[in-house]
């Protein structure tokens, strides 16, 4: 039988995703919050759905918000002086499809927050401490960037043309010798979002696979490497 403790220590880790991406009513954040302050273990829980949001907000195109949506969310705060609070649930789907449908980024999105839409991806790119530099394999240029506080490493690629027709292009790391499969990148995908440090990746790799879910090894040569140790990159 659950304590009472037990119990609300488990409606609190059901509420860590929410509080990651700030879409909590004050009153959750407020309970989450307390929390926090004395448990260790919701504090590190949180820290991994953190790096989880970031990476996937790293991840999304930058991009600018439609200019009449934009008017239109506006008119509409302004026209409502008391609006209503939706349920956990909606603000979940309300996350969702702007995710799915407008790939707009998490950046520090609360309640009111995904109303005002001056806060983008773009300014939490140029917010956080990172480490960056660019490398260039032949006729790719690689904007590398490591976000050390939450292990975050985001690489945007530049003339990377499309791959052949029923192949991806898959990215390895490679550590010590042996490739490590990384994910395959999307049709028309030039960024890339990985969790880990990079002296521990060692060396990214860019190869063509068969599609679309890759292969377990590389089957072909490097079109790119990039040695994150280093900083240097080539070609093949």
């Amino acid at each position: 039988m659950q304590t009472t403790t037990e119990s609300s220590h488990d409606q609190i880790r059901e509420l860590l995703p929410g509080y990651a991406l700030g879409i909590l009513t004050p009153e959750e954040h407020a309970l989450v919050t307390s929390h926090l302050a004395t448990c260790t273990t919701c504090a590190t829980e949180l820290s991994r759905h953190r790096i989880a949001a970031l990476a996937l907000t790293l991840a999304a195109p930058e991009r600018e918000p439609p200019s009449r949506l934009r008017s239109r969310l506006q008119r509409a705060v302004r026209s409502s002086s008391q609006p209503a609070v939706p349920s956990r649930a909606e603000r979940w789907r309300s996350w969702l499809r702007q995710r799915a449908v407008l790939g707009w980024g998490l950046a520090t999105v609360a309640v009111v927050a995904v109303i005002a839409l001056a806060v983008w991806n773009v300014t939490l790119l140029h917010q956080l401490q990172r480490d960056e530099y660019r490398v260039v394999s032949g006729s790719v240029t690689a904007h590398v960037r490591y976000f050390p506080s939450d292990r975050v490493l985001v690489i945007d690629l530049r003339g990377l043309p499309d791959p052949p027709p029923g192949t991806v292009y898959q990215v390895w790391a490679i550590p010590s010798g042996t490739p490590v499969p990384m994910g395959t990148l999307p049709d028309s995908a030039s960024r890339i979002a990985l969790i880990g440090d990079p002296s521990q990746l060692g060396t990214l790799a860019i190869t063509v696979e068969p599609g679309p879910l890759g292969s377990p090894q590389p089957t072909s040569a490097p079109l790119v490497t990039i040695d994150l140790r280093n900083q240097r990159g080539t070609t093949s």
